[in-house]
């Protein structure tokens, strides 16, 4: 619920305004089989919004404390956390430890972690994948009409280049302070990606993932970083892809570290061991960037390359 919750006194002047029959008392009629609104009293919305203090619990992120999804032989293409049309997950954090205590350290889509062989591994799984940016023209947010109004009108100003106000402004609307932000995933844990042609992150129109961990790709055609159409992904920790598990010697030095197309920006900050390409960028605007200056990047190349950029895209280690 966005804005204060109107008194008694309030409502009750705006008792022939339609747009306020929600305060009221709805009564079924089992006689005309039909919901009436009567405003001799107050339905149970106005009584619980009354009675609690929503300031307590402001805006803020899905927090997954501990996660344990696993994928296997027969599933392709799935996605283990998605986040779209601006919303924004922490994987691997509790603030609360109120009805889960403690977090998952670690993370994986395979059925038996590191050691899942090819034979059981899933295909095209993607561990974290945001898309999309928050938009109030399609949430429609707000209590009433007069607040969505506003919303409205300050999502406009905002996609016609005002400034968003401050996510900590108690005082703005909720359009001014997310309108266009991207959709964000944030992996604490370290993560073993054991999936077939499989994604560990993956930032697609605007769509923002940040992975503080290590990052581990054990079959093969792993890509770890991938972003797109303006998306953003960043890997802190320590990244392998190593055909760990992989078969078929034709299978494998195809992974990609960071692979940006589209105008996207993939990072790899942490120590590197890819075998296939390291940095891959396509497009203008495009950058796979290697950003480790600890002389710890391994690029073991396949038949392409080690380091590709294609179509004006930029790609450095």
């Amino acid at each position: 619920m966005e804005g204060p919750t109107p008194t008694a006194t309030e409502i009750q002047a705006h008792r022939t305004d339609p747009n306020w029959d929600r305060w009221f008392w709805h009564k079924w009629n089992s006689t005309t089989q039909q919901i009436e609104i009567d405003k001799t009293g107050y339905g149970a919305g106005f009584y619980y919004a009354a009675s609690n203090d929503f300031s307590k619990d402001p805006i803020h992120n899905l927090e997954v404390a501990k996660l344990d999804i696993r994928f296997g032989k027969y599933s392709k293409n799935g996605i283990m956390v998605l986040a779209k049309q601006g919303t924004v997950i922490d994987v691997g954090k509790n603030t609360s430890n109120y009805h889960i205590i403690g977090v998952s350290s670690d993370i994986t889509d395979g059925i038996n972690g590191a050691n899942t062989l090819e034979a059981d591994a899933s295909t095209g799984t993607i561990v974290a994948y945001a898309e999309g940016t928050w938009d109030q023209l399609k949430h429609r947010y707000g209590s009433e009409d007069a607040r969505i109004a506003q919303n409205d009108a300050d999502a406009v100003a905002i996609n016609n280049g005002a400034a968003r106000k401050a996510l900590t402004d108690t005082k703005a609307t909720t359009a001014a302070k997310l309108q266009g932000l991207g959709s964000e995933i944030n992996i604490n844990p370290n993560v073993v990606l054991a999936s077939k042609e499989g994604i560990a992150y993956m930032g697609d129109n605007q769509g923002i993932v940040n992975a503080m961990g290590t990052t581990e790709a054990v079959n093969y055609g792993s890509i770890i970083a991938y972003a797109k159409n303006k998306g953003q992904v960043t890997v802190n920790g320590a990244v392998k892809a190593e055909d760990k598990n992989t078969v078929s010697e034709a299978n494998k030095f195809k992974n990609i570290g960071a692979f940006a197309e589209a105008g996207g920006r993939a990072e790899l900050k942490g120590a590197v061991t890819i075998n296939g390409i390291g940095a891959f960028a396509k497009g203008a605007g495009s950058e796979a960037i290697l950003s480790s200056t600890n002389n710890d990047i391994t690029i073991n190349a396949g038949t392409v390359g080690g380091m590709v950029a294609t179509d004006n895209g930029y790609a450095k280690s």
